[in-house]
């Protein structure tokens, strides 16, 4: 797998990501239980004021999206854990990107759900509301896990809503940060090449 390389104005110099700086499965998961519990008060409130659900759904979307598309390019779960959110060539993503980014998340197992369920209904000719949700939910959870899972077998540690989307997640902590100041003295490179 090639590395992505690219002319940095901010830092100076070259910008190298290697096989190890994407973000495995342990740590994602860890950033999505803080950001779980940052958003879980919040959300409570939403619903008890918008029985809907809808303004519950527009929080999280802009809590997810707004955060990767800052700076800081991560949730303040991704912030603790050392992760930004980038596209496919190491840079910063837009709101868009990021907004699509976690409404495939979002909306991946439910089609998967949606689809086994009704598939389920079709063939076995079960059609209580009972069966339907209890599949419904055992879908979805497969679902979910499935689009976490390809983080282990993909070469740049992309879930299926990274790959659509067109982005990676990469650690970016201390070792990183001093590693990328010796490639950049090491490494002069004429920003008007283009890699």
């Amino acid at each position: 797998m090639e590395n992505i390389i690219y002319w940095s104005r901010r830092q100076g110099g070259v910008f190298i990501l290697l096989d190890t700086d994407y973000a495995g499965f342990w740590p994602r998961v860890a950033a999505s239980i803080v950001d779980s519990m940052i958003c879980a008060i919040p959300s409570w409130i939403i619903m008890f004021l918008d029985k809907s659900g809808i303004a519950g759904i527009a929080f999280f979307l802009l809590y997810y999206a707004g955060f990767e598309c800052s700076k800081k390019q991560g949730t303040w779960g991704k912030q603790v854990m050392n992760l930004r959110v980038a596209d496919k060539n190491g840079k910063r993503v837009s709101f868009w990107r990021a907004l699509a980014r976690i409404g495939l998340m979002m909306a991946l197992p439910i089609v998967f759900a949606f689809i086994i369920t009704l598939l389920y209904r079709i063939f076995s000719g079960d059609a209580s509301k009972d069966a339907f949700y209890t599949y419904y939910f055992f879908a979805y959870f497969i679902g979910f896990l499935a689009d976490c899972l390809i983080i282990v077998w993909t070469s740049r540690k992309q879930a299926l809503h990274d790959i659509i989307s067109g982005c990676i997640v990469y650690t970016h902590d201390k070792k990183f940060e001093a590693r990328l100041k010796n490639e950049v003295e090491a490494l002069p490179v004429d920003p008007s090449v283009t890699v």
